[in-house]
């Protein structure tokens, strides 16, 4: 088809058509869902400006399935920004409670959904959606974006199977324990009467989900209620910190920045509220020891949050900080100790030296005062 500007303009026709109206629909459609499948951005956003239909399915595929399989990050946010899930997120299955939205989990105070309950006709409302794929393939933060948008894990394909039973199926150890950590249900089964354990061929996968099935109680020793066995009112959560699963009321569920560069919290967490407090008090000290400016303060907490899951936003401004005094305090300490000189060249030779650690300094972005 020839490019717009070199079509003359038809003199005898008043309307004067664009050309995108001359495309089909279908081509349109056909064409966006190809460039999903290739992972091309630049003609993803061409056509979905063109008018193609990112939810237009061939072959049990559509755009977002494809980006979703693929992995590509970049492409399911502009899907979402593109309203392409809008219909994994607002119908739900039968027999299916969506997961709360993100003003009503603000509202709660806590990141928490209500339990889940199993749709119960496969043949009916089955059909693969993004966490299907994302969950079978492992990509552990696509997974966190459709969770956070309100897609279940416990939605159906036309065989039963959750997206629980899709992560445990290919031995996603990652993208299991952030499901267990959401209280999901690891007995439920799909239309052949298979469990996720049942799916499963990788050993710590086996193991996780036996473990879940093996703890019948809270396991804070201290819990009001851990003579209350583990059921679809009380349910158990997987705290991924201490490896250990709670009731509602001794974890916390929240989330997170994943990394310093994180514009939004974006990675689920489950605590216990013991872990949870742990952490709060060493984000705490490590913050004092930041705003004290002395660098053995900063130096000790930050070494006291070696493994520790804190805040990444506040680890990084204290390691930067740290840096900074660091390469100050071997200076004052370089100068401190050749304060007096004898000759000429001595200071030379101790100024070249001042000069090699400011550049080393600077090569590294290190604001030294």
């Amino acid at each position: 088809m020839a490019d717009k500007e070199d079509k003359k303009p038809n003199v005898d026709n008043d309307d004067d058509e664009d050309s995108e109206e001359e495309i089909p629909q279908e081509e349109k459609d056909e064409n966006l869902l190809e460039a999903s499948k290739n992972n091309d951005i630049e003609n993803v956003e061409l056509w979905l400006d063109k008018g193609g239909d990112p939810t237009f399915m061939k072959e049990g595929w559509n755009s977002v399935l494809w980006a979703a399989c693929n992995g590509n990050e970049e492409l399911i946010h502009l899907l979402y920004r593109r309203k392409a899930l809008t219909d994994y997120i607002g119908e739900p299955q039968r027999g299916e409670e969506l997961p709360a939205t993100e003003d009503e989990k603000a509202e709660e105070g806590d990141d928490r959904s209500n339990p889940f309950q199993k749709p119960l006709d496969a043949r009916k409302v089955g059909r693969y959606t993004p966490l299907h794929w994302a969950s079978y393939k492992g990509h552990l933060k696509i997974v966190w974006f459709l969770l956070k948008i309100g897609i279940s894990p416990l939605r159906i394909d036309m065989y039963g199977n959750s997206s629980v039973h899709q992560a445990a199926a290919s031995g996603n150890l990652d993208v299991l324990s952030c499901y267990l950590s959401k209280g999901v249900d690891v007995n439920m089964k799909n239309a052949r009467g298979h469990t996720p354990l049942d799916l499963t061929t990788e050993e710590e996968t086996k193991k996780l989900i036996l473990r879940a099935t093996k703890t019948l109680k809270c396991e804070n020793k201290e819990c009001p209620q851990r003579d209350i066995k583990f059921d679809f009112k009380n349910i158990r959560y997987y705290c991924e910190v201490s490896h250990k699963f709670y009731c509602k009321n001794c974890s916390v569920t929240m989330y997170v920045y994943n990394t310093h560069e994180s514009e939004e919290k974006d990675r689920p967490v489950c605590r216990s509220k013991e872990v949870q407090n742990k952490i709060e008090h060493r984000e705490a000290k490590l913050t004092e020891a930041v705003e004290s400016y002395d660098f053995k303060e900063i130096d000790r907490e930050l070494a006291l949050c070696t493994g520790v899951d804190i805040d990444a936003k506040i680890r990084k401004q204290a390691e930067i900080l740290h840096t900074k005094l660091e390469h100050e305090l071997r200076i004052q300490t370089f100068l401190e100790a050749h304060r007096n000189h004898d000759n000429y060249k001595d200071i030379r030779k101790d100024v070249q030296r001042v000069n090699e650690l400011l550049e080393h300094a600077q090569v590294h972005n290190i604001d030294i005062n």
